[in-house]
């Protein structure tokens, strides 16, 4: 996708004809595993954590939300949507500098 985008970017020559044409010229080029998952490493740096900070978010807003006595299952769906749109903007706030970096 990177090399793709960086292609379409650039006044360079067409490198790809399409996506298949870059995955064929790639694996042949650099090996399956250097050349489809260089990266993966930078990618779970941010998603790990990201996602931690996402559940630990979605949930501590929903259990705010309980009724006394209730469980999660009678929180409306607004609550849901609430403790989501919560936790989407505080993974994007302590995680966007690590995906502009990586």
């Amino acid at each position: 996708k990177v090399q793709m985008q960086v292609m379409n970017s650039s006044n360079a020559v067409r490198k790809y004809n399409g996506l298949i044409d870059c995955v064929i010229q790639t694996v042949q080029k650099e090996g399956v595993v250097k050349g489809l998952y260089r990266g993966q490493i930078s990618l779970l740096y941010r998603e790990i954590p990201g996602n931690f900070c996402w559940y630990g978010v979605y949930e501590s807003v929903c259990f705010s939300q309980i009724p006394e006595g209730g469980t999660k299952r009678d929180l409306g769906t607004s609550t849901h949507l609430l403790g989501g749109a919560s936790a989407g903007v505080a993974y994007w706030t302590a995680f966007y500098p690590a995906d502009t970096v990586g």
